[in-house]
């Protein structure tokens, strides 16, 4: 950085970052990411046995968020943002610092490339397997791996994926379907039919029209035959009464940014938003008894 770059931020207002925050922060965020901790409960202390020997614990649910793209990079811009226009903490750089949580450093690369496309990456965490770019959970040779929704359905736990992309984008299929080309989202959305999910939540609904559909089919009453309760406006996810299995399209494509959303009533009016959906599906799952995913 310049030394006039350096002035400026020394003449900011008060609440803006120092350089040595700027620094701080991102070895943070460097090292949030790039280090991996030790069993421990949300106080932070490591859990133990009665003989006193640490043990790591069983997990009944688990909740798997991911933001697309994210790097150490991302979360220390948004930490920084946070702190000078809200005067807070990012919450997960908060929960690193604090020693709340585990962290560590994940490889999720594609077969093929050390730059790796949504599919591969969503592949290696849904499947354990390193795949092509472009492919679903599938190798070159067209063999398809097992995803972890189905052995989750399989052993009687509840299933669910909820996104502000459209359900059959890249990443949310990444843990549930398999495809040999992540475009095929007509394909992917008929999958989802099959693989019979209990909750599916987000945009491209498109994918579900027969109007807009190649093959003209109507997934929409393939659900509902199947007897799922089928919603693609705010209203139909808010009568829904968190019973049986849940189809929510709530946009054509993507759900709408969350500045768009803010601004444009229409889609406060049609469209929820992440927190609306995620506490829905949680409503769903939770009853489970035997845990969900």
């Amino acid at each position: 950085m310049s030394d006039a770059y350096h002035d400026r931020l020394r003449s900011d207002s008060d609440d803006a970052p120092s350089r040595r925050d700027f620094l701080k922060t991102g070895a943070l965020g460097a090292l949030a990411l790039g280090t991996g901790g030790m069993a421990s409960t949300a106080s932070g202390k490591p859990r133990t046995d009665v003989s006193g020997i640490e043990a790591p614990g069983d997990a009944k649910n688990i909740i798997f968020l991911v933001s697309d793209g994210m790097s150490a990079g991302t979360l220390t811009m948004a930490d920084l943002h946070l702190r000078r226009h809200h005067g807070r903490r990012s919450n997960w750089l908060r929960l690193y610092e604090e020693g709340r949580v585990r962290h560590g450093l994940m490889d999720m690369a594609a077969a093929n490339s050390i730059v790796t496309g949504s599919a591969a990456a969503a592949s290696s965490w849904g499947s354990g397997h390193r795949v092509f770019n472009e492919a679903v959970n599938m190798s070159e040779d067209g063999e398809k791996y097992r995803t972890i929704l189905e052995i989750f359905r399989d052993a009687g736990k509840g299933t669910g994926l909820v996104t502000t992309t459209r359900i059959t984008h890249a990443t949310p299929s990444g843990f549930g379907i398999n495809m040999p080309a992540r475009w095929s989202e007509d394909k992917i959305a008929a999958q989802h039919l099959e693989r019979e999910y209990d909750v599916l939540m987000g945009g491209g609904a498109r994918h579900f029209d027969s109007d807009q559909r190649d093959d003209g089919q109507n997934l929409f009453q393939a659900f509902e035959d199947k007897g799922y309760t089928v919603a693609q406006s705010k209203s139909g996810l808010n009568t829904w009464g968190h019973e049986g299995a849940f189809l929510g399209t709530f946009y054509d494509t993507h759900l709408p940014y969350v500045l768009d959303h803010q601004n444009i009533s229409s889609h406060q009016q049609r469209v929820p938003r992440l927190p609306e959906m995620t506490d829905a599906a949680l409503q769903r799952l939770s009853q489970n008894n035997d845990g969900f995913l």
